[in-house]
């Protein structure tokens, strides 16, 4: 064959002729084509279609004893999310109003929405943000301000103020969360204690306004040390810095750190690492997982942070639902009791397998007993698994090979527990044991 294709290529070489693969001629009649073609009309660029907003409904109310609040979110395709509040706590109606807001803000920011509209028949409150309106109290100035805060993370929101008549659903509610009834068909209720100005940022990122903004963020002298050759002032913190930053590298201005084996992940700062244990540990799809775990499963994600072990296990015994239903062992503690064999052929375990294919004999069982103390095996074949089949491999396999054996451990069926069998063992002086239901584990 070889020589055959060198006496062809001879031949060949002598008319000139080469050869070109189809992919190559496709490619060059399809570039000769393009060129040849004169297009009348212009290339339309693609227009991105118009982001539509979403609507938030929000009012509050309060009572003598109480006060709550509603929020109302909905989503440009008309999906509904409801949820109330109660306040513990006295409140008067713009505060009611302006815990009303938080949380609705707060919900948006989960939902990650770029377009917001506001409705609330509030004139205080849309005034205020509005900038007509100044806030001179200095509860009303801090709620504001965290309010404002918030509205930042919004690329485009808009505020009305409506009349009550057109907030009627989120007045009835929020009056309705403020009462003795606190439990609600397809509505969310939250009970807040404390006010959100005094305990932090209701969102899932829980901080404070001032702890997030004085946090220093860890990814920063990396930053500027790769970027800018930059290091602090301190000499130890600098060799630190100079030292570590060989495991991070900067890809379209954000820190990445690099790995062994895994790829590169995503660095986080404090804010985005709260947010993200949130997520995994109680999003929609979290199952609230252990400290170790919570952190593997992020670093699965393509995320890193430094501190991340000890910031799952510290974030895991603060998880309300974790304490109160995690796993918590209930049985009482007992001395171990050994399972003793003091010599060979003293308990037996016995077991059923199958059905399998038949065989030529129309066996499709078969019945196994193994020695506790030396794991030695007898089997046989059944066609049929009744209690004769039963005594029978007992006295021909067990009792004339090795003698008449103390224990017996089986399961709960009943060619083991008929009336046959039992008073064979009875008759033998042989204890049976039983295995628990459902858990053939226990049979060794």
């Amino acid at each position: 064959m070889i020589g055959r294709l060198a006496a062809w290529t001879v031949e060949l070489i002598q008319f000139h002729i080469e050869y070109l693969p189809r992919n190559a001629i496709k490619s060059q009649v399809l570039s000769d084509f393009v060129v040849e073609c004169k297009f009348d009309n212009p290339i339309i660029e693609e227009t991105p279609f118009p982001q539509k907003a979403w609507v938030l409904y929000v009012d509050g109310s309060s009572t003598l004893s109480s006060g709550g609040a509603c929020v109302i979110l909905i989503s440009p395709e008309g999906f509904k999310i409801q949820q109330a509040l109660k306040f513990s706590f006295p409140v008067t109606n713009n505060i009611a109003e302006y815990e009303a807001l938080l949380a609705g803000l707060c919900l948006e920011i989960e939902l990650e929405v770029n377009i917001l509209e506001i409705f609330g028949d509030s004139q205080l409150v849309a005034k205020q943000l509005q900038g007509e309106f100044k806030a001179h109290d200095t509860r009303m100035s801090t709620y504001l301000k965290l309010a404002m805060s918030l509205l930042k993370k919004v690329q485009s929101w808009t505020i009305k103020n409506i009349y009550r008549e057109d907030n009627q659903w989120a007045d009835a509610l929020s009056k309705l969360a403020s009462s003795v009834v606190t439990t609600f068909e397809a509505i969310y209720v939250e009970e807040r204690k404390v006010p959100s100005i005094d305990l932090g940022l209701p969102f899932p990122i829980m901080l404070k306004i001032n702890e997030i903004s004085s946090m220093a963020d860890w990814r920063q002298p990396f930053l500027e040390y790769i970027l800018q050759n930059k290091l602090p002032q301190d000499k130890n913190e600098a060799r630190s810095i100079s030292y570590k930053a060989k495991n991070y590298c900067v890809l379209e201005n954000k820190l990445y750190r690099r790995g062994l084996v895994e790829p590169l992940l995503r660095c986080l700062g404090p804010e985005d690492s709260r947010l993200s244990m949130v997520e995994v540990h109680t999003g929609i799809c979290g199952d609230h997982l252990g400290g170790k775990n919570l952190a593997l499963k992020i670093v699965r994600q393509g995320l890193f942070c430094p501190t991340m072990r000890s910031d799952c296990e510290n974030f895991v015994r603060k998880c309300k639902s974790c304490q109160l239903y995690g796993s918590v062992s209930h049985q009482p503690s007992v001395e171990m009791i050994p399972v003793s064999n003091p010599c060979p052929f003293f308990q037996w375990g016995i077991a059923i397998m199958g059905p399998f294919p038949k065989s030529k004999n129309q066996a499709q069982y078969i019945i196994v007993a193994v020695d506790y103390a030396t794991k030695w095996v007898e089997a046989r074949p059944l066609a049929k698994i009744r209690e004769k089949e039963m005594v029978e491999f007992l006295m021909e396999y067990i009792v004339f090979r090795f003698g008449v054996p103390r224990f017996i451990v089986t399961d709960n069926g009943t060619q083991f527990v008929g009336d046959k069998f039992t008073e064979t063992l009875s008759q033998l002086k042989i204890k049976h044991i039983k295995s628990s239901i459902a858990y053939p584990q226990a049979n060794g």
